[in-house]
């Protein structure tokens, strides 16, 4: 886990806004891992803005605490994408069934009619 050390000001803002943004991270986990997409999806664009922000400041912290919590944030990351990859693939799963289904309430409908 990550841990502070003395800073200056801008340094303190600068690491702030980067915690911000590992702790949105993190709380994208709780609706990744409930399939709410929409939610996980609101959360990224907000933890986008402030990462967005973040690196085009002038001022920033050591590189160790950047390091840190950069390491922190890929790591939650790792774990968001494998259940998105995981959401996605039962979406597809559950869009064939349904196709399947449609074909063969076709077929049925041309046989009966």
């Amino acid at each position: 886990m990550y841990q502070a050390k003395e800073t200056t000001n801008g340094e303190a803002d600068s690491i702030e806004k980067l915690r911000e943004a590992l702790k949105l991270t993190q709380r994208m986990l709780d609706p990744a891992r409930a399939g709410e997409w929409e939610r996980v999806q609101w959360l990224e664009s907000r933890r986008q803005f402030l990462l967005r922000n973040w690196f085009s400041q002038g001022v920033l912290p050591s590189p160790e605490e950047v390091q840190a919590v950069l390491r922190e944030i890929l790591e939650v990351d790792r774990e968001v994408a494998s259940l998105v990859a995981s959401g996605r693939e039962e979406s597809a799963r559950v869009l064939r069934e349904v196709a399947r289904g449609r074909a063969a309430t076709r077929a049925y409908r041309q046989v009966e009619g």
